[in-house]
């Protein structure tokens, strides 16, 4: 089993606030873990303006 683990931080100059989320998603084979990962990083055009990660991790 693997885990998609998407982790976004968004600082907005104009927002008083700074933002930092997790996500998880379960995948069976790491081949399907890292399809997703490229995916979120090629279909978002903001993935990389949030300070966006995307890693697979063995659970």
């Amino acid at each position: 089993m693997w885990i998609l683990i998407l982790a976004m931080y968004t600082a907005s100059p104009y927002s008083s606030s700074n933002v930092a989320s997790l996500h998880t998603q379960e995948f069976d084979t790491e081949n399907m873990c890292q399809f997703a990962a490229k995916q979120f990083q090629s279909e978002f055009e903001t993935f990389k303006d949030i300070n966006a990660k995307a890693i697979c991790v063995k659970k």
